[in-house]
This record gives structure tokens, sequence and C-alpha cells, in this order.
């Protein structure tokens, strides 16, 4: 699962890099307790956060969302 988990991190900071969100910064983890990648967002505030989650969520590919599905794995943002 660790190889899968890390692939996927893989393609998804790839697909991300490449969309303006807005923000100051941001960094894509995974959290092990909520088995869900976090797109953590530097931004001014919890407005803009959530549309950049959304703008972020809307970029990246069907199919690589139906692999993060298949694995049992969700995504959000979060402000830092």
């Amino acid at each position: 699962m660790a190889t899968d988990i890390e692939e996927l991190h893989h393609k998804l900071t790839d697909c991300l890099n490449t969309v303006k969100l807005g923000v100051a910064g941001r960094m894509l983890y995974y959290d092990t307790e909520q088995e869900m990648f976090i797109l953590s967002l530097h931004s001014t505030s919890p407005e803009k956060t959530q549309e950049a989650a959304v703008l972020a969520w809307d970029n990246i590919p069907e199919k690589l969302k139906s692999e993060l599905q298949e694995a049992g794995i969700g995504f959000a943002g979060k402000q830092i």
C-alpha cells in the first residue's frame, strides 16, 4: 500500500503543480489516520482556501480521481 500511496502522491503532485491556485504556498501530504491526501494551502482566508481546494479538485483528471477512489483515499484542502 505504501508504494501505491507514493505513486498516487507523485501523480497528484505532478498534476497540481500545473494549477494556479492563487495562494502563497501549498504542500500535499498523506494523512494515515484519515486515509486521505491533504492539500495544505497558505492563503489569506478560509474562503480562499475553499476556493483553491475546489479548483485543485476540479483540475484532477477523472482517471486519477478514480484511482484515489479505488484505493479508498480521500482528498481535502486545509488552510495553514
